[in-house]
């Protein structure tokens, strides 16, 4: 048995960028039998913190705005949290030295939301023309995945072959959404950190677009492999 658990901090020579990330990983192997092992696991990680989801402008040509590299183009609100959680199984029994079977299973659930400041536009001599863009997203996920395999080696017709025969099974589901605003007025030289929070309401009753999807994707396999040499 395997107990990880791991805190990381940092803070970014942008200003107002940081992240606070936790860990936790833990994982038991038991032997049912001389021939029979089964492997239990899980790992859940928690990432918050406040980031600058897009880089500095530049001039319409291309030319550089002469920024600090620390210039934050987000507001004081900018948030992003990002939550998963992982649990795998496994089983591999061994019949004799010759033929094994290997089971494993995993299920990850993820949560990624952000509430975020973005400017872009093209850039006017006096650092005027960008426009504000709020967004907000809140994205779901769930993967599940199954894999069954045998392989054994015997001798047959003075060769010596290896066969492997397998199947899999996987489905991956989400439920999606954002909503944004733009607003002009922004200027590169006078970034505004401090505008209202925004909400998914007060983003749509400014006219903002919203979207909603879902997805729902399996994949089947099955596989086979021969070498004989």
């Amino acid at each position: 048995g395997r107990i990880v658990l791991d805190e990381a901090r940092s803070h970014s020579f942008v200003d107002y960028v940081n992240d606070r990330t936790r860990s936790l990983y833990a994982a038991l192997d038991y032997d049912v039998s001389p021939d029979t092992t089964v492997g239990l696991g899980i790992s859940h990680s928690d990432s918050q913190g406040r980031p600058m989801v897009r880089g500095l402008p530049r001039y319409p040509d291309g030319g550089d705005l002469g920024l600090p590299r620390a210039t934050f183009v987000g507001a004081w609100w900018n948030r992003a949290s990002i939550e998963q959680t992982t649990v795998f199984a496994d089983l591999s029994h061994r019949f004799n030295a010759d033929w094994t079977l290997a089971v494993s299973a995993l299920h990850m659930a993820e949560r990624n939301t952000s509430t975020h400041q973005r400017m872009h536009g093209n850039v006017a001599a006096d650092g005027s023309g960008l426009t504000y863009a709020n967004w907000i997203t809140d994205f779901d996920s769930t993967k599940v995945g199954v894999d069954a395999y045998l392989n054994g080696r015997f001798k047959a017709l003075g060769l010596h072959n290896d066969v492997t025969v397998g199947a899999n099974y996987s489905k991956y589901t989400s439920d999606d959404m954002w909503v944004r605003t733009f607003t002009p007025g922004g200027n590169i030289f006078a970034i505004d950190h401090h505008r209202a929070l925004p909400t998914v309401a007060s983003l749509l009753a400014a006219g903002g677009m919203q979207n909603i999807s879902a997805y729902d994707v399996q994949q089947k396999g099955v596989y086979a492999s021969w070498r004989a040499q």
